[in-house]
């Protein structure tokens, strides 16, 4: 995943979810928001759930959207 974007890691997470939920659970799983952090290489990612996680990572980590 060299040289992806952070709005394309979000794009994916969405499909992932989508496909999760609607092919395998019958679109009964309630959305939830992700983003990607851009910290892939050095730690694995970060994936924040609500806006405000992603407010206090904002210090140390740039967010992409």
């Amino acid at each position: 995943m060299a040289n992806v974007s952070g709005h394309e890691h979000d794009r994916r997470l969405t499909a992932l979810f989508w496909e999760l939920n609607h092919v395998h659970f019958g679109g009964i799983l309630t959305p939830i928001d992700l983003r990607f952090s851009g910290r892939l290489k050095t730690t694995g990612g970060q994936y924040f759930r609500s806006r405000a996680a992603r407010a206090r990572a904002r210090g140390s980590t740039r967010i992409f959207g």
